[in-house]
């Protein structure tokens, strides 16, 4: 099984709000340890939708309403991690941004001890991966998806992905 993380802004990727049967133990596995997280930003909403999609985390829209800023799904033998903006991967040091995007990466991996993760031009968060115990390893250059084989999960920013980017990530989930 090679599960992948994607964490991307909603105007390049929505995910897959319904109950899947397992969101709960999920849920609780990506939020380990977080109290508060900073949202760095405005994030946009991230719509789950599908049998095996949760959100995770949720804002204020508005006065009343909350709606995910956060989602996550396990979609055939991988799964998938959705944040409503980029700079929940900037800011490692922020709250229990740090906690949460380890988390992440280690329930996309597959719960794998030391999962080797993936991270696409991001040097602040391969550090902090490195710092909680994973094998992160980065693919910068423009032929990054030609370095997916040995990888547990991939972390990528929306404005790194390409049409045929998204094409060869489906195929490693």
């Amino acid at each position: 099984m090679k599960p992948i993380a994607f964490w991307l802004t909603i105007a390049f990727f929505t995910v897959p709000v319904c109950a899947a049967p397992t969101d709960d133990a999920d849920r609780a596995a990506l939020l380990k340890g977080v109290r508060e997280i900073n949202t760095n930003g405005i994030p946009g909403g991230v719509s789950a939708f599908g049998p095996n999609a949760f959100a995770v985390v949720a804002g204020k829209d508005g006065e009343k309403a909350l709606l995910p800023i956060l989602s996550a799904a396990r979609w055939e033998k991988g799964r998938i991690v959705a944040f409503g903006h980029d700079g929940f991967l900037r800011a490692v040091d922020e709250s229990g941004n740090g906690t949460l995007l380890a988390n992440a990466a280690r329930w996309a991996g597959g719960n794998a001890p030391k999962p080797k993760v993936g991270v696409v031009n991001n040097p602040v968060l391969l550090e902090l991966l490195k710092a909680s115990g994973l094998d992160p390893v980065a693919i910068d250059d423009k032929q990054w998806t030609t370095k997916l084989d040995g990888l547990n999960s991939v972390c990528v920013a929306p404005l790194w992905l390409t049409t045929a980017d998204v094409a060869a990530l489906e195929k490693f989930i």
